[in-house]
């Protein structure tokens, strides 16, 4: 796909795509595109029936396809610098969430859910220093 198409038509592609997914949802086929399949996920034990909540999976690629496209098919390249202290972060976020959830005696509560945003802020900001080096991790 070529990027001039995502840069001066995008509201062209944003009906197409949306064609695709209302067809899969209405119609509850699974679509192949280019090697990549949509298909609609229904609940454990759930007759099929119409979609009313889309799972995030399957858009998870876009960005990088949006990316490809943009950039002539060039892969993005990730680094793994400071790897090793991302999934430190990532676990001590893991404990602080079930930690919070514990001590709310297991019932979400708007306090919770502050509790919630805020781990969420810290933890984005964190990892915004970490990629951009103002926290400089360690090397293995």
């Amino acid at each position: 796909m070529p990027g001039e198409l995502i840069k001066y038509g995008a509201d062209t592609l944003a009906k197409v795509i949306c064609n695709i997914l209302n067809r899969v949802f209405s119609e509850h086929d699974d679509i192949d595109i280019n090697g990549g399949k949509v298909i609609t996920l229904q609940k454990p034990g759930k007759a099929k029936g119409p979609v009313i909540n889309l799972r995030p999976i399957t858009l998870l690629p876009v960005p990088w396809m949006l990316y490809s496209a943009v950039n002539a098919g060039d892969a993005y390249v990730v680094s793994s610098d400071g790897l090793l202290c991302s999934i430190f972060l990532l676990f001590i976020m893991l404990i602080a969430v079930i930690v919070c959830i514990a001590v709310s005696g297991w019932k979400m509560s708007k306090i919770l859910g502050l509790a919630m945003m805020g781990l969420y802020l810290v933890f984005v900001t964190l990892a915004v220093l970490l990629e951009y080096g103002k926290i400089v991790c360690p090397k293995l």
